[in-house]
């Protein structure tokens, strides 16, 4: 059993500190994005945003994390490139204001922070850590 234990203590040593990530998913056509290191559950808010909320009530209601689904799509109608490196804000910005609605502001003004350093990577469709 002491094997076992020092094994699990080598891995927990060489994990790293989370940090929040967004990323293009080219093949689910999706930007994920996640700020915190929790379980979480999702809530579909609109046609466009699935917000991620903890399951730990302790951590309250405020999102955690988001989808934006339809990328492709979106990206056209609101005149967005999908390559190279994309400032995350810009990209919640651009489609608040071309598809406005309660959930879409709520999911802007509530992430704002906490996005503003994150970095979508389209070219390479990976992450890019702020």
């Amino acid at each position: 059993m002491n094997a076992e234990c020092g094994e699990l203590s080598t891995f927990m040593a060489e994990l790293q500190e989370f940090e929040p990530y967004a990323y293009f998913d080219k093949h689910m056509d999706c930007i994920r994005v996640k700020l915190a290191d929790c379980s979480v559950t999702e809530r579909r808010m609109n046609r466009i945003f699935t917000m991620l909320v903890p399951n730990d009530s302790a951590m309250g209601d405020k999102a955690v994390g988001v989808t934006i689904k339809g990328v492709a799509h979106l990206f056209d109608r609101c005149g967005l490139p999908m390559v190279g490196i994309v400032s995350l804000a810009s990209i919640i910005d651009a489609i608040v204001k071309c598809f406005r609605d309660a959930s879409a502001v709520r999911i802007q003004e509530e992430m704002a922070t906490a996005i503003s350093k994150l970095q979508v990577n389209f070219d390479d469709a990976e992450v890019v850590a702020a």
